[in-house]
């Protein structure tokens, strides 16, 4: 008897192993692959040329910094985006489900926007970057604000003072001196650093749904998206 009571235990052990390996070898050829949103800053702009307690913020910022070229990449952690036509959940590390028998996705920042196909990179995932130089965006952000802002309004060289309108605060950061500066003067990447649009723009898909420089969302909606007001003021 023990030993057709050994004999039926162990039977049952290495059935239950096996229909435990069956499972998982199931659950993982349809787990949910990832993938990951990011935001690729860049400029062509020597940073180490800026006062050093500007350099130390960008650095403390993520960037990573040269002479020639210097960059630096984030997560997206906010905001919205469809994955094939399904609003889908953004993570706090950047990522989101994709089904995994798929090779490519389509995404879109807003329900009606305009769709991106993305394929599956050689680790099975998908990777989502979005790429923006920050002197292309002054050029084409500094492009709208001079189609839509009154002549009354400020412009290129004028002081803000908190309660003005502004088209973005993308001046406005720690360092900021409240003037609005082309992209030709340094001084324009020292009040850049941690303002409004900088914070917006590495963190949130918002921005991108607005094709990152606002030019189809509401007057200074960086602000609007980290809940800072949309008139000037300074960090």
């Amino acid at each position: 008897m023990k030993k057709t009571l050994k004999g039926i235990l162990v039977t049952g052990l290495a059935a239950g192993m096996c229909l435990s390996s069956t499972v998982t070898s199931f659950a993982a050829e349809n787990d949910p692959a990832e993938g990951k949103i990011y935001t690729l800053s860049t400029t062509y702009f020597d940073i180490t040329s800026l006062p050093d307690e500007v350099v130390d913020l960008y650095e403390k910022s993520g960037w990573i910094i040269n002479e020639d070229y210097s960059y630096r990449k984030t997560h997206l952690t906010t905001g919205k985006l469809w994955v094939n036509g399904n609003e889908a959940t953004i993570n706090t590390d950047g990522s989101f489900e994709v089904p995994q028998d798929v090779d490519t996705i389509t995404i879109k920042y807003t329900a009606d926007g305009e769709e991106q196909i993305i394929s599956k990179n050689e680790e099975g995932d998908f990777e989502v970057v979005n790429a923006v130089n920050l002197e292309s965006l002054m050029d084409r952000m500094d492009t709208i604000a001079s189609e839509t802002t009154a002549s009354a309004r400020k412009g290129y060289g004028d002081k803000y003072y908190p309660g003005d309108w502004v088209h973005c605060n993308r001046f406005n950061g720690p360092f900021s001196d409240g003037v609005h500066y082309a992209k030709t003067n340094p001084k324009a990447y020292t009040n850049f650093i941690s303002s409004d649009c900088d914070i917006a723009l590495a963190n949130s898909t918002v921005c991108w749904g607005w094709d990152y420089c606002n030019q189809s969302g509401p007057a200074a909606g960086c602000s609007i998206e980290i809940g800072h007001s949309t008139k000037y003021h300074k960090h």
